[in-house]
Parts: C-alpha cells; structure tokens; sequence
C-alpha cells in the first residue's frame, strides 16, 4: 500500500525523530494520508483490525502522486493500457504539444456530439468479443496517424476533423454505433482502416479545405455502407498492424471501384 503526506496537511501529521529510528503521529480523526495506491485493499479491509505494511511518501504534489501511480501500475498484470492513459492526460501540461494523439482520443470520448462520446472503453469492465468496442488506447494509436498525416495542421484542428469524419460515420452506416455487435466499424481494425481513409480524404481536399462531416459523408456513401462490416466480410479475421494495413487497403480498392447505378430511362 502506497501514501502520501501532502503538506497541506500538515498540523494533522508529525515525524518524530528517535535513537536511529522515526515514528508517524497522526491528528486522531483527522484524514491525514493521501491514498496513492491501495483504494481497494483498504476498502476491503475497512473493519479488520490487522497490522499491514506500507510505503508513504511526504510531500508530494497531486501531480506527483499520479506519476508514482502510473509507474507503479505501469507494469501491473491487469489494469488497462486505457486507463493509465487517461491518467497520464491529467499529467501533461500541455497535452497538443506532449501527446497530440491522445488530445484527438479524449476529444472523441468526451464531445457530446460525437459519436464515441462515453464510448471508448477505459478498461473498467471486462468485455470480450464482438460486443467490445474500441478502447482509448486504440483510438489513441489511430489518431497518431491522422496526426502524422495531417501536419502542419494544429493537434485541436485534427481532433476537430476526427470528430466530424466520425460523426459522418455514423450518419453513413448508423448500426454501427446502434448495432455494434454486428459491425467491424467500432472494433479495432475497422478504427485503423476508416482513419486511413479520413486522412486520404482530406488530403485530396488540400490543404485550405475546410472539411466537415457533410463532406466525409458524401466521400463515405460512395463506397463504406455497400461494404460487408461483418464477420463475413472482406475485413474478417484481419488484426495487428499488418491486418490494418491490410484493411485499409481494401477500402482503398473499395472507392476506387466505380459504383454502379441505375438509371431510369
């Protein structure tokens, strides 16, 4: 178990110093230790009375409590990639310049209007198979590819396209965001391969364009919502880099390919 003395507190807390050894006094009825690591063993053992041993540090700003969190989960079996993401987000004094990547990621997960918003999985319930959704940490990796692509452009102008794109997204093939257990569009490969078409897109509009989700949606009715997102699909059984790659190429061919249409005579 891992605490902190912060020196706001000081008053309810005293070292006292001995023959080649110290002692913590503590105010009595007063909270005087900032829980760094072991909210949930104490909660479990809130009415044992037992003897545990534990590591406190003194001084430490709420900054610097979240870096000694991280690293200590860092390697943690267990806890999610996600989640020590959204905590190193509260770390970065300026995250556009630190970690623009993740910038765009939280700008999906906490906008109203986008269709992620709430959506990407921090990793607090385990959920396995098709009725799991994107997480931050994958949302995070694919915004480094609109990042990379779309430079100079801003790290708040990127977040501003992934939204729209997205939102696009859902207006072009809605079932995968009502319907996500059928769709390949919320999962993993399906995020990757739909950035790499956002970036095409607004790389063909230029650099002046001013993107927005009317016109990714047009660029998406071409080719996305004729397309098998399923498991029967052409993306099926794609993963890791090289299935995304691969994925991405495939929705590639798919705009490439002129679309048929009927025409009444």
């Amino acid at each position: 178990m891992t605490f902190n003395l912060r020196d706001d507190a000081i008053g309810r807390w005293r070292i006292v110093e001995g023959h080649g050894s110290c002692s913590l006094v503590l105010q009595e009825g007063e909270r005087s230790l900032s829980q760094v690591d072991c909210q949930h063993r104490l909660g479990h053992l809130a009415d044992i009375d037992v003897e545990l041993p534990f590591m406190c540090f003194v001084g430490l700003s709420e900054r610097e409590e979240m870096v000694v969190f991280g690293i200590i989960n860092g390697k943690a079996k267990g806890l999610s990639n996600s989640l020590l993401d959204f905590h190193d987000a509260q770390l970065c004094a300026d995250l556009a310049t630190e970690k623009p990547e993740l910038l765009v990621a939280l700008h999906l997960k906490n906008e109203p209007s986008s269709p992620w918003y709430n959506r990407l999985d921090l990793g607090g319930v385990r959920v396995s198979g098709l009725d799991r959704c994107a997480s931050l940490r994958t949302m995070q990796k694919a915004s480094r590819i609109l990042v990379r692509r779309l430079k100079p452009r801003s790290a708040e102008e990127v977040a501003r396209l992934s939204r729209e794109f997205w939102i696009a997204v859902a207006t072009v093939m809605p079932e995968a965001f009502s319907k996500p257990r059928r769709s390949l569009v919320t999962k993993g490969v399906g995020v990757y391969a739909l950035t790499e078409i956002a970036a095409d897109i607004v790389a063909e509009g230029g650099v002046d364009a001013r993107m927005d989700a009317r016109s990714f949606a047009v660029a998406l009715a071409e080719f996305a919502a004729d397309l098998d997102w399923t498991n029967s699909g052409p993306l099926a059984g794609l993963g890791g880099e090289g299935g995304a790659k691969k994925a991405a190429e495939i929705l590639r061919s798919s705009r490439r390919r002129p679309a048929l249409r009927l025409v009444h005579g």
